[in-house]
Parts: C-alpha cells; sequence; structure tokens
C-alpha cells in the first residue's frame, strides 16, 4: 500500500443528512506501521445543534463540552484537512460515512475535499471473512483486537480510528488488502 495512509474515524449528532460531525480523528501508518502522528478535534457545529448531543449517542459528547472544547467547523475542517494532504490513501470503517461527513462539512465552508483514494476496512472484512456482523466490534473481536482507551473512550474518534488503523494492519498482514 502505499506510503501515508490516514485512516479516519468521525463522530456526529446523528445519522442521517442535516447532521453535524463533532469530532474528526486521524492515524497516521506508514509501511504497515503505526507512527504516531495523529491528529483529533472536537468541533462545535452550533447550539442549534446541542439538544442532538448527550448520554443517547455512543460517543458521549455534550454540547457543553463542545462549548468548552470544540474548535469552529471553519477552524478545525481545514486543519483536518492540511493533515490529510501528503496521504495517499484515506481508510475508514465504513468510510462512506465518514468521508461523506467530512465532505458535507467541506461542502458548508467552500472547501474542495482532496482527491485521494480511499478504501473501507468494513467492506474489506465484510468481503473475505464469514463471521457475525461488520461492525468495527466485530472486526475487532475476530483478529482478537480490542480499542486501546489511551485514545480516549470506545467510540471517541481518535479511539476508533486508532483501532480501524490496527485492524488495516492486521487486513495488510493477511494480504486481503495490498
Amino acid at each position: 500500500l502505499w506510503g501515508r495512509v490516514a485512516v479516519l474515524d468521525v463522530e456526529t449528532t446523528g445519522f442521517g443528512k442535516g447532521n453535524r460531525v463533532v469530532e474528526v480523528a486521524a492515524v497516521e501508518v506508514v509501511d504497515g506501521k503505526l507512527t504516531g502522528s495523529n491528529f483529533v478535534k472536537q468541533i462545535n457545529p452550533g447550539k442549534e445543534y446541542h439538544s442532538r448531543l448527550g448520554p443517547d449517542l455512543k460517543n458521549n459528547i455534550t454540547g457543553e463540552y463542545l462549548d468548552a472544547h470544540g474548535e469552529s467547523p471553519a477552524t478545525a475542517i481545514p486543519s483536518f484537512l492540511r493533515y490529510l494532504e501528503p496521504s495517499t490513501l484515506l481508510v475508514a470503517h465504513n468510510a462512506t460515512f465518514d468521508i461523506s461527513f467530512i465532505a458535507s462539512e467541506c461542502h458548508m465552508l467552500s472547501v474542495p475535499f482532496p482527491e485521494i483514494p480511499t478504501l473501507c476496512t468494513q467492506e474489506v472484512f465484510s468481503s473475505k471473512r464469514h463471521h457475525n456482523g461488520t461492525s468495527l466490534e466485530a472486526a475487532l473481536e475476530w483478529y482478537g483486537l480490542e480499542r486501546n482507551e489511551r485514545y480516549g473512550a470506545p467510540h471517541s474518534a481518535l479511539c476508533d480510528a486508532e483501532a480501524t488503523a490496527r485492524l488495516l494492519v492486521k487486513l495488510m498482514d493477511e494480504r486481503l488488502v495490498y
């Protein structure tokens, strides 16, 4: 694969159209190794989205937290795009979901989303394995991997991006992606 790979994950206010990114993270993988060069930003899309946040979402991000720690999309998204610039491949588990949300944020800011090839670990895992489910949890369990809480709580963007990066390395080791 491949040069510099950026493995990304987003947390959002919900799953459908009209929802926004509240956290974005990426983990750098070079030559099949996690480098430790990571990116994470919390994003405050505005008070009108706060009612969609809270304990009902797996990520536990609240409006109060974003008011205290979140950056505006106009600051966070361009910063994220600069992090992605030298990447030769974008990887995510359920890449269509994650990338569509970042692309939507770019569209709202009139900033072009970079043309970088993508790989979806969920698609690779589901096409190569007989298993129960294609979630990140199912893939991690299949390979005996666990989320590393050093990178945040499970379902935080950095924790999930780091877990997806380790899953990518396993898929590379098995020559399921090359």
